[in-house]
C-alpha cells in the first residue's frame, strides 16, 4: 500500500512547491495578545497545546529530555465499543538532539493556528519546529527550520497492541444497564482492541484501527426494538481510520517510524482517513486517493490556503474587553472567549458534534485507565451538554460550525425518533430522549436490559431523564436562531420545519388536554431537578417559544398545518409562575410533586433558551427577581447562571460569574483554555460554550426585530466587538466609557432596530 503511495507522491512533486504569494492578514494585532507562550518544556501530555482543523486534533508538548510529542485525534474514529479513541501518538526526536536548557519556547498562534516550538540543540544551533493541522485538507504538517541541519525521528508509540480488558465502565458504556427496580449493573466485559501496521516503504509508515464486531451495539438496538428501523446501517462494524506518515526527505523507516536526512529544512505529513467499508482494501485506495489528492498541490499553497481560512475565521467576529489593566480581568474574560472560540473551530468541521466531555483533544490523566481514550461519561451525547459548545456560534457568525450538530441532530437522530415514537407511542411526531448514542440507541444504562417488546412502560426505566422532553424543543429553538441569522430557507424548510413540527405533534399526542383545554403535561420532569412535575417550564417555555416562532413564519406553512398549529398553540399551558411574599416569581412547573435531586434551575428557562422572559420584555422584574433567588448558584461546567443573569440585565453580577469562569481552567494543565474537570471532562466543553455565550450577551443580545447593545456591560468595561444578528446583520461597535462610541451596522436598513441599554 505504502509504496503506491509513495510513487504517486513524488510524480506530484514534480509540480515543486510555489513561493508563499499570499499574506493574510487580519485587521489589527490584538488577537496575537492571547496566544499562548511557554517558555519551559512540559512534564507530560495533561500540559499540551492544541492545534485542530475542525476534524483532526494534535495535543503537542516537549519534555526536558529533548523530546516533542503529540497525540492525534479524529473526529469520528469510533471503535468497537463506540468509543472515541485517539488514532496515536508520536514521539519526536532530533539528531543532533535539542537541549531545552539552552533556550526554549512554544507559542500557539491563533492568527495562524499553528505551534512553533523554537530552541537549540546540543551545539547551541537554533531549531524551529512548526506543527499545523491543514484547515482544508486531512493532513498535520510537521515543519523543520534548523541554521545548521538535523535529521528529524519520527515514532509511533502505540498502547493499542493487543485485545484488553478495560478497567473501567463509564455510565454511556454498553454494558452498563439497570433493571425494572433502577439497580445498574455491568452486564459483560468491555475490552479494546488493537491497531495494525501498514507496510512499511522507505519513505512512509502507517497504522489502522478497524473494527471487527459490533455485537454490544446490535444487542442494544434489539432491546429498545429498533432493530427493525428501515435501511438503518451499522456504523461501527468494519468502520476503518489511521494514520499515515509520510516525508519526501526520508532516508529510512520501520513499521512505526522514519528518520529525515540532515538538512536545514525539511516536512513531515501525517495524513488520517476513517471510512465504513466491506473491506480494508477499500480504505488503503481511499487513502491513497485522498493523499494523492492533497499531495499534487505544493505545500507552500495549502498552507497560504491553511492560513487564508484562519484569518477569515478571525475576521468574521471578535470580542476585546478591556479594563484600563494590562492582564486584567476583562483581559482574562477576553482571552478565554478567543482561545474557546479557537477550540470550538478546532473540533466542529467533521462528521459529528463535539465531544463535550474532552472533545478530541482529551490527553492522559493520572490516576485514569486506558490512556488518552478515556473520558469520564464515556461515549454518549447527553443533549443538555452536547448544545452548549454551540449556543453562541450564529452570533459568532461561526455558521459553518454548526452544521454537524444540525446533521446528527436534525436527520439522523430525528429520523430514528420518529420512528422510534411511531413504534413506541403510535403518535406520528418525534421526542429526543436527553441521552443518545450518535447512531440514535438510548443510554442502554438509561434504557433498561427488559426489551421494548415485553413492556408495558416504553420509555427508559432510568428515572433520571424519563419523562424530559425539553430537548427538541431546544433543538428547534436552535434552529430557529441559526435561520433568523442565515435566512436560509432551504434550511427551514430540510431542517427545521420536519423538525418542530415533528416535536409539536408528539406533545400534542403524548398528553390529554384538561377541563379548560390545556395540555395536563404529567407524568413529566423539570430537567434532572424534579423528577415529577404537571406542567414542568422548560418544556411549556419551550413550546410557546417554538410555536410562536412558527406562527410568525405562518406564510411558509401549508394550510393543513398552519390550521392545526393555531389550534395546538391554544392549548399551551401558561407558563408557570408563584407568588411568595407579594412578589411573583419563575416556577420549576405548575405543581412540583417530588423533592429536588440535582442543582438545575429549570425556572430559568423562560429567559434562557426560551426567551419568555428578560431584558426588552415585559416583566423583567420578574426575571431579576427569580434570578437572584435561584437555590443553586453556580459558575462552572453546565452552570448557565452567568447566561441568566446577562439575559436579566443583571451586569455586575454576570460579570463577577463571567469572570470567575474564565479563570477556571486545569491548574495541572498549561493552556488556559483547557476548562475542568468539572462535572464532565478536560477541556470541559460545557463550560466553555458557557462562557462564549455569556460574554456575547453583555455586548449584543436579540429579540424579534430588536437589537439591544450593551444589555449587560458591567460598568469600568470597555469593549471592541463585532458580532452577527438576526437577518443577516453584523454588528461592529466600541464602547468607552459607558457609551457608544461608534457603531457600524450592516445593512443600514437595521439601524432603525438598535437599542442602547442604559
Amino acid at each position: 500500500m505504502l509504496t503506491k503511495i509513495i510513487y504517486l507522491l513524488q510524480v506530484c512533486c514534480l509540480v515543486g512547491c510555489s513561493s508563499s504569494l499570499f499574506a493574510p492578514q487580519i485587521s489589527d494585532g490584538r488577537l496575537d495578545g492571547f496566544d499562548v507562550v511557554w517558555n519551559s518544556p512540559s512534564k507530560s501530555s495533561i500540559s499540551s497545546m492544541p492545534i485542530g482543523n475542525g476534524d483532526i486534533s494534535a495535543n503537542v508538548w516537549a519534555e526536558r529530555g529533548g523530546e516533542i510529542f503529540f497525540f492525534i485525534g479524529k473526529n469520528d474514529s469510533w471503535d468497537e465499543n463506540g468509543r472515541l479513541l485517539k488514532l496515536g501518538k508520536i514521539k519526536v526526536e532530533l539528531e543532533p538532539a535539542l537541549a531545552f536548557s539552552k533556550g526554549f519556547s512554544q507559542r500557539l498562534s491563533l492568527r495562524e493556528s499553528k505551534i512553533e516550538i523554537v530552541a537549540k540543540d546540543v551545539n547551541g544551533d537554533s531549531v524551529k519546529l512548526s506543527f499545523l493541522v491543514d484547515a482544508n485538507n486531512p493532513a498535520i504538517y510537521l515543519l523543520l527550520d534548523s541554521s545548521v541541519g538535523h535529521s528529524v525521528k519520527v515514532d509511533s508509540l502505540s498502547w493499542r497492541t493487543e485485545k484488553l480488558k478495560l478497567d473501567s465502565t463509564e455510565v454511556s458504556d454498553l454494558n452498563i444497564f439497570c433493571n425494572q427496580n433502577q439497580e445498574h449493573y455491568v452486564a459483560f466485559d468491555l475490552y479494546s482492541y488493537p491497531d495494525y501496521p501498514l507496510e512499511n516503504s522507505e519513505k512512509a509508515f502507517g497504522w489502522y484501527h478497524r473494527n471487527e464486531t459490533s455485537e454490544n451495539l446490535i444487542s442494544a438496538m434489539k432491546i429498545q426494538g429498533l432493530d427493525d428501523y428501515p435501511n438503518w446501517k451499522d456504523p461501527i462494524l468494519n468502520r476503518t481510520f489511521g494514520v499515515v506518515a509520510f516525508s519526501n526527505d526520508s532516508n529510512s523507516t520501520s513499521s512505526s517510524n522514519l528518520t529525515t536526512t540532515k538538512q536545514k529544512s525539511a516536512s513531515i505529513s501525517f495524513f488520517s482517513k476513517t471510512l465504513v467499508c466491506e473491506e480494508l482494501s477499500e480504505w488503503i485506495s481511499s487513502m491513497e486517493e485522498s493523499i494523492s489528492v492533497v499531495e499534487s498541490t505544493p505545500l507552500d499553497t495549502r498552507l497560504d490556503a491553511h492560513r487564508e481560512w484562519w484569518c477569515d475565521f478571525w475576521e468574521r467576529s471578535w470580542i476585546y474587553i478591556d479594563d484600563g489593566k494590562q492582564f486584567g480581568d476583562a483581559f482574562i474574560v477576553s482571552r478565554a472567549y478567543a482561545l474557546q472560540r479557537y477550540i470550538t473551530a478546532s473540533a466542529s468541521r467533521g462528521d459529528f458534534p463535539v465531544k463535550f466531555n474532552g472533545s478530541i483533544f482529551n490527553v492522559d490523566y493520572e490516576g485514569k485507565p486506558a490512556s488518552a481514550d478515556y473520558r469520564r461519561w464515556g461515549p454518549g451525547y447527553w443533549w443538555q451538554n452536547s448544545r452548549l459548545p454551540y449556543v453562541a456560534l450564529s452570533t459568532s457568525g461561526d455558521y459553518d460550525l454548526m452544521k454537524p450538530f444540525f446533521r446528527m441532530y436534525g436527520e439522523d437522530l430525528l429520523n430514528i425518533s420518529k420512528y422510534r415514537t411511531k413504534k413506541l407511542f403510535s403518535i406520528d411526531g418525534a421526542f429526543f430522549p436527553e441521552c443518545l448514542y450518535f447512531w440514535g440507541g438510548n443510554f442502554t444504562e438509561s434504557y433498561g436490559d427488559v426489551p421494548a417488546s415485553r413492556r408495558e412502560d416504553k420509555l427508559q426505566f432510568s428515572p433520571w431523564h424519563k419523562w424530559e422532553f425539553v430537548s427538541g424543543l431546544e433543538l428547534a429553538w436552535m434552529m430557529f436562531d441559526y435561520y433568523e441569522h442565515t435566512e436560509d430557507d432551504e434550511f427551514f424548510y430540510s431542517h427545521l420545519l420536519p423538525t418542530a413540527e415533528a416535536l409539536l405533534r408528539f406533545f400534542d399526542g403524548y398528553y390529554q388536554t384538561n377541563e379548560s383545554g390545556k395540555l395536563h403535561m404529567h407524568p413529566s420532569q423539570a430537567l434532572e431537578t424534579i423528577w415529577d412535575t404537571v406542567n414542568p417550564m422548560p418544556e411549556v417555555a419551550g413550546l410557546r417559544a417554538v410555536t410562536d416562532k412558527l406562527l410568525l413564519n405562518k406564510s411558509k406553512l401549508d394550510s393543513q398545518f398552519l390550521s392545526w398549529l393555531e389550534l395546538f398553540s391554544s392549548k399551551i399551558p401558561d407558563l408557570p409562575l408563584v407568588e411568595r411574599g407579594g412578589e411573583v416569581f419563575l416556577s420549576p412547573a405548575e405543581k412540583k410533586l417530588s423533592g429536588i435531586t440535582n442543582v438545575e434551575t429549570p425556572e430559568l428557562y423562560a429567559i434562557f433558551p426560551f426567551r419568555q422572559y428578560g431584558v426588552g420584555k415585559d416583566g423583567l422584574d420578574i426575571a431579576v427577581r427569580s434570578v437572584s433567588s435561584r437555590n443553586f448558584p453556580g459558575f462552572h461546567g453546565w452552570r448557565q447562571d452567568d447566561i441568566f443573569l446577562t439575559y436579566a440585565g443583571m451586569a455586575e453580577e454576570a460579570k463577577k460569574g463571567v469572570v470567575k469562569r474564565a479563570k477556571k481552567y486545569l491548574r495541572p494543565t498549561r493552556f488556559p483554555g483547557f476548562w475542568g474537570p468539572n462535572y464532565d471532562w478536560t477541556p470541559d466543553q460545557c463550560h466553555g460554550g458557557v462562557l462564549m455565550k455569556s460574554v456575547q450577551s453583555m455586548l449584543l443580545q436579540t429579540d424579534g426585530d430588536k437589537i439591544y447593545i450593551k444589555p449587560a456591560l458591567p460598568k469600568g468595561w470597555n469593549a471592541d466587538f463585532k458580532l452577527m444578528a438576526p437577518g443577516n446583520t453584523s454588528i461592529v461597535c466600541k464602547i468607552q466609557n459607558g457609551e457608544v462610541a461608534s457603531l457600524e451596522i450592516t445593512p443600514k436598513s437595521r439601524e432603525k432596530d438598535v437599542v442602547i441599554c442604559k
